[in-house]
């Protein structure tokens, strides 16, 4: 057997890893091929040409995560110039002076780029190849690609169409929120431009696609226009249900419903006649003249999943609560609409305020009663979960302050779900989970250790993914993308991104969550989840394998800066309270 083996087998020594870029950013005159110095032959080289206003060439050269270099090999060809290398304050020039031979250069650097640069004109083959190397255990790059990937796929975000698409490529995929009220007119579609939010989701959606990040709306609230028309105000979150339908009636929700199948028939792959299609033309503002938007168009093919509302359970605002038995009502409209349009494209049902089984199960009973399938009308089931100390059995949850999630008292059940969902043949996403890094939000990480709130965000977010991929989750999505700051003392979920937000004094500016989840999903780059190796409740192993070996991921569920050393076969680990990583040939 395959687990008994693992327990014998010794851990790779510590040594120099090859580090691989993942984008080479022209910088300067005579870029353009630098490339060459970087593709594993020695025949070809980084070459700016003969024109001296080429020199010095320059080219960024970005790891796609934090690394910690220890020394750049250099193939040293042909012509003696300088070449300079910078990262941050780390500067270093060197003499290409050693023909035809490779080199070692000490270079010693934490760093998520490095800045080289080509002093001299000397040749055509001065530096055939460059390598980067780091230390520990191996640092994967986070590369670009549409390849399966292992569970790096399942390490996922929330956000909105604002955040530049250039932070999100290493993911693969994001849980983009999107009001109805943004995209849905009484005459029909306003999505290029959106009547609200200042969006073109046929941009966006497109731009997406072609980087290979899979963007799924999650459809929620109920546009201002249908509660007016239907003079029924309670506020956006109310379910979109008719007057005088019962709420447990899906033709309660055909306006409704309506729009999604216009969505799906707009970008699914399925084609419709123009006259199939409903889109809204009115001018947002006098500057638009009399320019309309939102041609009908059909079959984009831009869009694999849609999510239909969030949190319908919301347990602190009663008078908008959905009962089991009216949100799959909603829910089982929404998706036949859906199916109709276009029937490969997937529907998630909205997530959950939290892992609360009888909900779940009164919506199978309703949908055995009701559908002729007798099945969940959704193709994946959803659920939130933040870690917090006051989350016990009793619900809903008495927040106090927030916690990991392997000491949440409540977080057993994610498995008990996942193991569920499995059994209706769905999988199970877990589309919220996060951490706050100011007061007075009930989400908010208290510092110790030396550490700030946003350091120890970034190891709980980690261990909050691993635990997740544990459970059997199959797609984890953190909250949020960026900061949503109101008001000025911090409040829940104005710091809970992994970016800054938009308005911050550096917009969208590279937080130390975003470090570690790029990090993990370097680590995770063609490795699946194998087994837990957990030996006893001080320290979590768990095990993911690749294809030529394992790989360990060891760290102790705690919060009280606890370290100590954990034995696997004939090997003792390091570990604490930060996620290590330990190779198993």
């Amino acid at each position: 057997m395959f687990l008994p083996f693992l327990l014998f087998i010794l851990v790779a020594s510590a040594q120099p890893y090859k580090i691989s870029p993942t984008v080479l950013t022209n910088t300067g005159a005579g870029t353009p091929n630098v490339a060459l110095s970087f593709d594993g032959n020695v025949a070809t080289s980084w070459f700016p040409g003969w024109q001296i206003s080429a020199y010095p060439a320059k080219a960024e050269i970005r790891f796609g995560r934090m690394v910690k270099l220890t020394k750049i090999r250099l193939y040293d060809g042909t012509g003696q110039p300088f070449m300079r290398f910078r990262a941050g304050n780390v500067n270093s020039t060197v003499r290409l002076d050693q023909y035809q031979q490779w080199r070692d250069e000490p270079f010693v650097a934490e760093t998520e780029s490095i800045t080289i640069e080509l002093v001299g004109m000397e040749g055509d083959r001065v530096v055939p190849e460059i390598e980067f190397y780091g230390t520990s255990t191996p640092i994967t790059p986070v590369v670009v690609t549409t390849a399966n990937r292992g569970d790096a796929d399942k390490i996922n975000l929330n956000g909105f169409h604002w955040i530049p698409q250039e932070k999100l490529r290493p993911f693969r995929s994001i849980r983009l929120f999107q009001s109805a009220q943004w995209t849905w007119q009484p005459s029909g579609l306003a999505v290029q431009p959106t009547a609200q939010a200042n969006g073109n989701l046929d941009d966006y959606l497109t731009t997406a696609k072609a980087q290979g990040l899979d963007a799924f709306p999650t459809i929620h609230q109920t546009p201002d226009w249908m509660r007016a028309k239907w003079n029924s105000n309670p506020g956006p979150d109310a379910a979109p249900a008719k007057p005088g339908k019962a709420k447990d009636d899906p033709a309660a929700y055909s306006e409704f419903a309506a729009y999604f199948f216009q969505l799906t028939a707009r970008y699914g792959r399925k084609t419709w006649p123009v006259s199939a299609l409903r889109v809204d033309t009115v001018p947002r503002w006098a500057p638009d003249g009399n320019l309309k938007r939102n041609v009908p168009k059909s079959g984009l093919n831009l869009l694999t999943t849609i999510e239909v509302w969030n949190e319908p359970d919301k347990w602190w605002a009663m008078p908008i609560y959905m009962q089991p038995e009216e949100y799959v009502a909603m829910l089982s409209a929404c998706y036949d609409s859906i199916k109709k349009a276009d029937p490969t494209m997937r529907v998630a049902m909205a997530g959950l305020t939290g892992i609360l089984p009888d909900y779940y199960g009164r919506m199978l009973t309703w949908a055995k009663v009701h559908r002729a399938d007798q099945r969940l009308p959704c193709d994946i089931i959803n659920v939130h979960h933040y870690a917090n100390k006051g989350n016990e059995e009793r619900w809903p949850p008495v927040w106090t302050e927030a916690c990991a999630p392997d000491m949440d008292a409540r977080w057993y059940k994610m498995k008990q779900l996942a193991t569920w969902a499995h059994e209706q043949g769905l999988p199970l996403w877990y589309s919220e989970f996060g951490y706050d890094e100011k007061e007075p939000s009930l989400q908010y990480i208290r510092p110790f250790g030396g550490k700030t709130s946003g350091d120890i965000k970034a190891d709980w977010l980690v261990r909050a993914y691993l635990e997740a991929l544990s459970a059997g989750v199959d797609n984890c999505f953190v909250y949020n993308g960026i900061d949503e700051v109101g008001a000025p003392n911090g409040g829940l979920w104005q710091t809970a991104g992994i970016l800054k937000g938009e308005k911050d004094a550096q917009p969208f500016g590279i937080k130390p969550a975003y470090r570690a989840i790029l990090g993990l999903i370097g680590e995770l780059t063609d490795y699946t989840f194998l087994a837990d190796l957990s030996p006893n409740k001080a320290v979590r192993v768990l095990a993911f394998k690749g294809k030529n070996n394992v790989k360990l991921a060891v760290w102790s569920p705690t919060a009280a800066g606890v370290k100590g050393k954990v034995g696997i076969g004939l090997c003792k680990l390091d570990y604490s309270e930060t996620v290590s990583w330990h190779i198993l040939q």
